[in-house]
């Protein structure tokens, strides 16, 4: 791994060249890898709280011996299971990011990267968080090409420092193999996180080899189908109102800064959650007010109205 000091016009340019990064005959596949690599910078931004960028290095259909051979012998290795029980994804932070990572976690100010720092089990510990923050990225990319499949979603269920640990007697397995370098404010992280998805949860996901997917009665219209997982991209605004009330005109002119406007107590208990749509706001579910750790929070007690995303 080379990790550095950012050279930004370097970064970039691999970007520009990620688009000739390819799986040849799968594009869905390319396509996918692509998507992962774009919700991984953008999850690290999060995460972090700083700027960053993301690109593919390389994308390859190898073992997972073959993948691994060079990885390094202390680091973060994450296996995600599906719904089945079957590995789904295996996630592999560089120590050189787990070493940044610690730190700004820590609370401190992010470190250029320095390949010779070794890392301690605790800066393996808290790479998990960056690995659960992965979770919902993955799954969203799967959602994006694999269409709604509950077999598919994915869960982190086995972690370790070292890749022996997580390889056991799969190292013959088949895998797609995605590595992306990343540009965190001003540093550049070449190979930071490497994504493993097994040959097997590919096509069972349908993207290994589209033209010979069996097709069954649920996607008898692909282009119904994939009109359904658009829809179920959309972002939409959604608000918690607490309560609606009726008052004229002219009390209304003589609110002032600081006044108190009553609630119905039994409101907290029962807030709406509405959506806007082209026919005016849409109460889709219920909810109350609570508390997650230390923030505000609503809790859902209902669930969402099935009629506000039709089947497909």
């Amino acid at each position: 791994m080379n990790a550095s000091t950012a050279d930004h016009g370097s970064i970039l340019a691999q970007k520009v060249r990620g688009a000739t990064i390819s799986v040849d005959g799968f594009p869905e596949l390319t396509a996918m890898a692509a998507y992962a690599a774009k919700n991984a910078g953008l999850t690290v931004s999060e995460l972090l709280e700083v700027p960053t960028q993301s690109a593919l290095a390389s994308v390859r259909i190898h073992q997972l011996k073959d993948a691994l051979h060079k990885a390094p012998n202390f680091g973060s290795y994450s296996w995600l299971i599906d719904t089945t029980g079957k590995k789904g994804a295996l996630i592999t932070v560089h120590p050189t990011f787990v070493a940044m990572l610690t730190e700004r976690l820590l609370g401190g100010k992010l470190p250029p990267p320095d390949p010779e720092r070794k890392i301690t089990r605790i800066d393996v510990e808290l790479s998990y968080k960056l690995v659960d923050a992965f979770i919902p990225a993955v799954n969203r990319t799967i959602l994006r090409y694999a269409g709604p499949t509950d077999d598919l979603v994915l869960s982190r269920r086995f972690s370790a420092p070292a890749p022996d640990e997580v390889v056991g007697d799969v190292e013959a397995m088949t895998t797609f193999d995605v590595l992306i370098d990343l540009l965190i404010d001003e540093y550049s992280v070449e190979k930071a996180v490497r994504l493993t998805f097994p040959v097997d949860f590919v096509e069972r996901a349908g993207l290994l080899n589209p033209r010979t997917k069996a097709v069954t009665a649920s996607e008898a219209s692909p282009w119904r189908r994939k009109v359904g997982r658009n829809i179920r991209l959309l972002d939409v605004e959604l608000k918690a109102t607490l309560d609606r009330f009726t008052r004229t005109v002219g009390e209304l002119s003589r609110l002032k800064v600081g006044q108190f406007i009553p609630v119905d107590e039994e409101r907290l208990e029962k807030l709406e959650l509405v959506v806007t749509t082209a026919d005016g706001p849409a109460a889709i579910a219920s909810g109350k007010l609570g508390a997650l750790k230390e923030n505000k929070a609503i809790k859902l007690t209902s669930p969402v109205d099935p009629s506000f995303v039709p089947p497909f």
